[in-house]
């Protein structure tokens, strides 16, 4: 329900993959939390210690180092155009700090195209965008390209109710709320499969 409750969790959170990962999650309020673990160790980040809501593929200390080095955040080095972990974190911090909600775009359309600004090529495979005080998400994937909308407003989700699932290839566009189906085992299988 709130950042708070993922620090009072924290002790229960684990992220379990050979790879590292960390999330970012925000609540309903706007406020977020980074959730990572640097050697073994919860390191948050929330409050005046993420002065910019944004993660790549570096933790978010070393990236808030770098973020120091470039011109609008206090250093000198330009906008980097580069393609790595760092330089895709620069990229979006500098366009997200440069965002004017007086601008023609609104802050969904300027989300998605900072997404695709810091975008791996054919390693991204989905961009999303979440509302959270409006509970929206809005996403697109690279085989196809349109934007959906998931209105979460409309949906159940006590836990009594079926799961739903929704293939995010679709070619539907749009409010895709009503396109949910229930969950099987053999919609599973095949996607599987």
């Amino acid at each position: 329900a709130s950042i708070a409750d993922v620090i009072q969790k924290s002790q229960a959170i684990r992220i379990s993959s050979r790879v590292k990962l960390h999330f970012l999650v925000c609540d309903r309020s706007g406020s977020c939390i980074t959730v990572e673990f640097v050697n073994g160790r919860f390191a948050p980040h929330y409050g005046s210690n993420l002065p910019i809501a944004v993660l790549t593929n570096d933790t978010y200390d070393r990236s808030l180092a770098y973020l120091r080095t470039l011109d609008d955040f206090g250093g000198t080095a330009p906008t980097p155009s580069g393609i790595g972990s760092l330089e895709r974190f620069g990229r979006a911090a500098t366009l997200l700090k440069n965002y004017q909600s007086s601008s023609n775009k609104d802050i969904v359309s300027y989300s998605f195209d900072v997404l695709a600004n810091v975008a791996q090529g054919v390693y991204t495979k989905w961009s999303i965008v979440y509302e959270p005080a409006n509970l929206r998400v809005h996403f697109r994937t690279s085989a196809n390209t349109q934007i959906k909308r998931v209105d979460l407003s409309k949906f159940d989700l006590s836990c009594t109710t079926p799961v739903k699932v929704l293939n995010i290839n679709s070619p539907q566009f749009g409010d895709v709320s009503q396109r949910f189906i229930k969950y099987s085992t053999s919609i599973n299988r095949n996607l599987i499969e």
